[in-house]
């Protein structure tokens, strides 16, 4: 990607094109193994620019998650209920509780 695609990226696309660099680099590595630095290296991105979007790794994670669970939220609740949508989060998405047991070993 380039500067000038970078630059012309609005906060969403920026933190979505972030977040999908340290996806591909967890696919090959542990969280807790992936630095900053690599995410920034993966995404060709300064440190500061990830820095202006996250507060840190886990601030990305949590940003993604939310992100995700919004996205699914709103397109299943317009169909079924909020407590089938859930029962279907809970089912489906193994990702989420992957991640989370990933972030609290």
């Amino acid at each position: 990607m380039t500067y000038a695609q970078r630059h012309a990226m609005g906060g969403y696309e920026m933190k979505m094109h972030i977040v999908d660099a340290a996806n591909e680099l967890a696919a090959t590595c542990a969280f807790d193994d992936i630095s900053v630095i690599d995410i920034c290296q993966a995404s060709t991105v300064s440190r500061q620019t990830f820095y202006n979007h996250f507060k840190n790794k886990i601030d990305m994670l949590c940003w993604e998650r939310s992100t995700v669970l919004n996205d699914f939220f709103f397109e299943y609740s317009s169909v079924c209920g909020w407590n089938e949508t859930l029962a279907i989060l809970l089912e489906k998405d193994s990702h989420v509780n992957h991640l989370l047991r990933r972030v609290t070993q």
